[in-house]
């Protein structure tokens, strides 16, 4: 089995040109070609869409390569990286909502802040509102670390299986 990275936006017909050697049997390659890769909209081949080629007669080798070996570990360490940098950007984006409320509570914990709340009685259902807010921002990002992780896991998993099919 090969793989190919699209570099242009095309559709079947003209990935059909690309990838076969003749018209004979070129219904039933593009049909592997399309089971194959059920992920792809092949109306509309977006760059970066990555295939699958099967070792089938009529395939062309060019434009493509082996995903045995060096090239499915590349792949798998794209994958990873890619959602690992995802994580730390959500890390990095619950820790900034954290700091960002620790300071807030400092601020209304300081002796001018409980005076300007004691004297205007409509600043505290206001406040008592934003620390809703706080708390229900904390929960959704707790939520999306953990679908992270799911996906995480998850895409292990599928690389996993994928290495074993591909032997």
């Amino acid at each position: 089995m090969r793989m190919m990275v699209i570099d242009k936006k095309m559709d079947l017909r003209a990935l059909g040109n690309q990838l076969l050697d003749d018209e004979a049997g070129r219904g039933s390659a593009l049909d592997k070609l399309k089971n194959l890769n059920p992920h792809v909209d092949f109306i509309n081949i977006e760059p970066g869409t990555v295939l699958l080629i099967p070792d089938a007669a009529g395939f062309r080798d060019a434009d493509s390569f082996s995903v045995t070996g060096d090239a499915f570990d590349a792949l798998r360490e794209q994958m990873v990286a890619a959602v690992d940098a995802a994580a730390s950007r959500l890390r990095a984006g619950f820790d900034a909502l954290l700091a960002e409320q620790k300071e807030v509570a400092a601020v209304l914990k300081s002796a001018a802040a409980r005076r300007a709340i004691e004297a205007d009685p409509d600043l505290k259902p206001q406040i008592e509102a934003a620390a809703q807010v706080f708390k229900q921002d904390q929960q959704q990002a707790r939520d999306a670390e953990k679908t992270l992780q799911a996906l995480q896991e998850q895409a292990a998993a599928e690389l996993e299986s994928l290495a074993r099919l591909l032997g």
